[in-house]
């Protein structure tokens, strides 16, 4: 996803596939995108996590529905919690951060942050197994630390910001900008303001 990817080689085919970029509907954007590739430095130094054996980073999505947007980690602690794999896991504990965007020009939205959410916890069946012991009288206290666990949703509200004004064309205060360079029903290009990196997604198909 870009730890070990040929940047060059990538940033090569990325570049031959935005020339095909054109302008795009709001609608064309709904849906949950799972990451493939980044070069932000933030979300590297997240999947690094995973070199100490202790953390394991499972899919990256972002998901639009409408003028929301969330960003979604899936993730693990080996033994303690349901593993956290790309592609066929929903992982042991999930990171989101909510977010407000809007189109600030012909492929440019602004993004506002609002709020980091911790949760939906998944334990292992090995710790399960020692909460509430198969071969034992499951107590009212083991019942309730396993649904306590269970139930734990951490919320962390976000610096608010201010928005510019609405046709100013402006990112909203302190928030950040994505360049949308290529979108078509399979796939999700962007690059952030600055040097926030580029992000290469492709469209999930949810199952009915």
């Amino acid at each position: 996803r870009g730890l070990n990817a040929e940047r060059g080689v990538v940033a090569e085919k990325q570049l031959g596939v935005e020339h095909f970029g054109t302008e795009w509907e709001e609608r064309d954007l709904e849906g949950k995108w799972r990451l493939i590739y980044t070069t932000a430095s933030d979300v590297l130094g997240l999947i690094q996590l995973e070199n100490s054996k202790l953390v394991q980073v499972g899919d990256i999505f972002q998901e639009f529905c409408g003028d929301n947007l969330q960003n979604i980690v899936l993730l693990s602690t080996p033994f303690l919690l349901q593993p956290a794999k790309q592609g066929d896991c929903d992982g042991g504990l999930t990171l989101r951060v909510l977010q407000s965007w809007r189109r600030v020009g012909p492929r440019t939205i602004a993004v506002q942050f609002n709020e980091a959410q911790l949760g939906e916890v998944q334990i292992s069946d090995q710790l399960e197994q020692i909460i509430t012991p198969a071969f034992l009288p499951r107590t009212f206290l083991n019942m309730r630390i396993l649904q306590f666990i269970r139930g734990l949703n951490l919320k962390v509200p976000l610096r608010s910001f201010e928005k510019g004004t609405e046709n100013s064309g402006a990112p909203l205060s302190d928030g950040t900008c994505y360049h949308l360079t290529y979108l078509d029903q399979d796939m999700l290009i962007g690059r952030a303001s600055g040097s926030g990196g580029t992000f290469i997604f492709e469209k999930v198909i949810e199952e009915v």
